[in-house]
């Protein structure tokens, strides 16, 4: 089977960054190992050699620099406007600079003379939805990997004050007037998990959107095994929470764990710490280094270690749809992992065996001090998340049925 495929992206693939970047390197791998010649158009700087070696071209377009808001109270009337008027939801608003350079390069790219039309382009993200002009031919695809109706009615139940929770329903709704678009955008559409898919083509609405109906290409996150090798457990006391760390559900995650979760397990252990580990912490995320028992790691160059270091994995995202591939990450290296339901969605865990799962503060702090205190209930937690993830969350498993089928669909 083989087949020219274009790959279009605002976000760079590296097998060792975020998870969006890791996600696409490894089906941008399943693709090439399928038969297909692939094409990198992106916004954004490659850095994984990987990936510069595994494509045929890599074409890299700039994206004039936006100026930030000057304010909090600025930034607020940002929002205002981008919902009310604009009807746009943040996924698609913050990428609208990319949205313009990538869709002219492609607007050029079918102008330009003798252009050998592609079997399928696709592309990644959301917010990019639309951007694939007429006459580039082959399939259209399109990789979603959050869908923000989904997530802002989940920000919504947190929201502690009226004109937050105001610009929340603005935002579901400039989420759900964007999602109906998308069917008519898209031959296939690549999600993480069926939820996802359920929502996205009914438009968060519970109806399926009227007109075309594209395929839909249950694409899971997974994890690379061989990156994350399992060590035996250690003994202590340690608790780690990684992520990409401007991310707001990650933000949200190890703020809400650090300050309400963890005083309630050193109640119970004070021995307990908390390292926070990961890329490009916002200011809140780095205070909370001041708290008792806690210490944030920026910009490290790898997680595993850290995670080697640990007695127990956390995962206490409350906001976020798809699947977290750090907690994909945390199983494969043999720790057990606590989590919230929204933290462990989309990975077919069986509570109580292959990860403790707890959405209140009461609860997560229970599952954390009995991972602590058990050694024997750590191990059987660890040993039967590592066998999951194993068996049915290799990348390279879940990225060769993406190619072979997004091949297939191209014919």
């Amino acid at each position: 089977m083989t087949g020219r495929v274009l790959w279009v992206t605002a976000e760079a693939p590296d097998h060792e960054r975020g998870g969006g970047s890791i996600r696409q390197a490894h089906l941008i791998d399943g693709l090439v190992r399928a038969g297909a010649q692939v094409d990198l158009l992106l916004a954004a700087e490659l850095a994984d050699a990987a990936v510069a070696d595994a494509v045929s071209s890599v074409r890299t377009v700039l994206v004039p620099p936006r100026p930030a808001p000057a304010s909090r109270a600025a930034r607020r009337f940002h929002d205002v406007r981008r919902v009310a008027w604009s009807r746009l939801p943040a996924e698609v608003a913050d990428k609208l600079g990319e949205r313009a350079v990538l869709g002219s390069a492609l607007r050029d790219l079918v102008a330009a003379p003798g252009l050998r039309p592609y079997d399928a382009v696709h592309v990644e993200h959301l917010g990019l939805a639309g951007i694939i002009p007429p006459g580039m031919g082959g399939l259209r695809s399109l990789g979603v990997q959050n869908v923000p109706s989904r997530m802002a009615t989940q920000a919504l139940a947190l929201a502690p004050g009226r004109r937050q929770r105001l610009l929340l329903v603005g935002e579901a709704a400039a989420a759900h007037h964007f999602q109906r678009r998308v069917p008519e955008s898209a031959d296939v559409v690549a999600v993480v998990s069926e939820e996802d898919g359920r929502e996205l083509l009914a438009g968060g609405r519970g109806r399926v959107s009227a007109g075309a109906t594209p395929e839909v290409l249950i694409t899971p996150n997974g994890v690379d095994p061989t990156r994350f090798p399992a060590s035996a457990l250690p003994d202590g006391y340690r608790v780690v929470l990684t992520g990409t760390l401007d991310f707001l559900p990650n933000v949200d995650a190890a703020c809400w764990f650090a300050r309400e979760v963890l005083p309630l397990v050193r109640r119970r252990e004070p021995r307990a710490e908390l390292d926070v580990v990961g890329r490009r912490p916002v200011p809140d995320v780095l205070s909370l280094s001041s708290l008792d028992g806690v210490t944030v790691h920026p910009d490290v160059p790898a997680v595993a270690p850290y995670l080697q270091a640990a007695r127990v994995a956390v995962v206490p995202v409350r906001i976020g749809t798809g699947s977290r591939v750090k907690a994909l990450e945390a199983m494969a290296a043999g720790r057990p992992v606590a989590g919230t339901a929204i933290g462990l969605e989309g990975i077919d865990v069986d509570p109580g065996r292959d990860a403790l799962v707890g959405d209140t503060p009461e609860t997560m702090a229970d599952a954390v001090v009995r991972l602590l205190a058990d050694t024997d209930l750590a191990r059987r937690v660890a040993e039967a998340g590592r066998r999951l993830v194993v068996s049915r969350y290799r990348w390279a498993d879940i990225a060769d049925a993406f190619g072979s089928r997004l091949l297939a669909g191209a014919e």
